[in-house]
């Protein structure tokens, strides 16, 4: 999640846009706060496409580019990010 330097006018300007940025991200770092992060790697020779493996298995795939990611029948929208669910079988 982007990190804010938060002043009056900076929560004024952007309340809306850091409230969604909670919202989205609340949950899945209540999910991996304490999940030990065992690997990271670039996707991209660019370093724009980034994946994190995190001992529960969960992946995260981050975008940071101006166009859309494509690996293995995922897509990840360009400033996106996806949460990748690895099953156990």
């Amino acid at each position: 999640p982007p990190m804010y330097h938060l002043d009056r006018k900076t929560l004024k300007e952007n309340k809306d846009k850091i409230t969604k940025h909670f919202q989205n991200f609340s949950k899945l770092h209540r999910e991996l706060v304490l999940e030990e992060m065992v690997d990271f790697c670039y996707l991209t020779e660019d370093k724009l496409v980034q994946k994190t493996t995190f001992s529960n298995g969960k992946e995260i795939i981050v975008n940071f580019s101006e166009v859309p990611f494509y690996q293995n029948n995922i897509k990840v929208d360009k400033k996106s990010f996806k949460v990748i669910e690895k099953r156990s079988y």
